[in-house]
């Protein structure tokens, strides 16, 4: 059986760019422009509907359709985003997109969707703590409540495309660091349970508290991880964080997408792209994923 191993990697506190100007996503009736690496792909936004989709096992839903990327307001001041599969017919797994410092819901959305390719939702929770110029997470409660808002917020927007099952929990920096204390704690007092993740992707963020809270982590549901690191000085973090979460039973995987640097590039993208298969491999809802875009 092929491990798999999550990166979590240092430096929580540089800010995340995304790959392009991060497109000004709307529920109006003009559609943004698509993420640029997917885009680029196939010339054209059609990289965003999945080419086997009309094959999939219907659940009598009509093909999704609409933007790539719509925001989803909340009674509370908070706007989180969320970026659907265009085309599903069926229940499609979801992925949870974290930002990292100083950033912004959208960007992360624009780059896991290039990274994931157009099979699963990408929901994009929008930090609880503001910074200089955009947002940040203010504390490991804060996540979790935001998870919870976005996710139901996208299940109330989809009723019946959001799958149940093989949630994958991906992360940057800032919230890469403090993602494995928040998937080992229970919900704070008078907060319904948090989120489950099957999977979780750890890009660039690292705590050294890996070995005492991954068996929490297990006990809470994880099952698959990958530390990534893109920055050779991340690489140890990345290894012991998985020989961490291996001892803790959760099947991991440090892997190292070259020295890119830590902030999101052009070549960021197709990087990750090689731990994808990785992550999702065996989780429930994950079988019909046609696997990211070719490089």
């Amino acid at each position: 059986m092929l491990d798999r191993f999550f990166l979590l990697a240092v430096l929580a506190s540089c800010t995340d760019k995304p790959t392009s100007s991060p497109p000004a996503a709307t529920t109006g009736a003009a559609a943004p422009a698509a993420p640029a690496v997917a885009a680029a792909d196939s010339g054209s936004s059609s990289a965003l509907v999945a080419p086997d989709a009309g094959a999939e096992a219907s659940a009598g839903l009509a093909p999704l359709a609409g933007e790539w990327m719509q925001k989803l307001e909340n009674p509370s001041d908070h706007v989180d985003y969320v970026s659907p599969p265009l085309g599903a017919t069926a229940s499609r797994p979801v992925v949870i997109a974290l930002h990292g410092m100083d950033a912004r819901p959208e960007w992360v959305c624009n780059d896991f969707r290039a990274t994931f390719g157009p099979w699963p939702f990408v929901v994009c929770p929008r930090g609880d703590a503001r910074s200089p110029a955009n947002y940040s997470w203010g504390s490991t409660v804060g996540m979790q409540r935001a998870i919870t808002r976005a996710l139901a917020a996208a299940e109330a927007r989809f009723p019946g495309y959001v799958g149940a099952t093989g949630r994958v929990l991906v992360t940057y920096s800032q919230s890469a660091s403090m993602a494995p204390a928040m998937l080992a704690s229970p919900a704070a007092k008078g907060d319904p349970e948090p989120v489950r993740f099957h999977g979780a992707f750890f890009l660039e963020g690292f705590t050294k508290n890996i070995g005492s809270l991954a068996p929490a982590m297990a006990k809470r549901g994880l099952t698959h991880a990958i530390f990534f690191a893109t920055q050779a000085g991340n690489r140890p973090p990345a290894e012991a964080s998985a020989r961490a979460s291996k001892r803790a039973g959760v099947t991991a995987q440090a892997v190292y997408g070259g020295a890119l640097g830590h902030w999101f590039t052009p070549k960021t993208v197709p990087a990750l792209r090689l731990g994808v298969p990785l992550l999702v491999e065996g989780l429930d809802g994950w079988e019909a994923y046609p696997g990211p875009p070719s490089q």
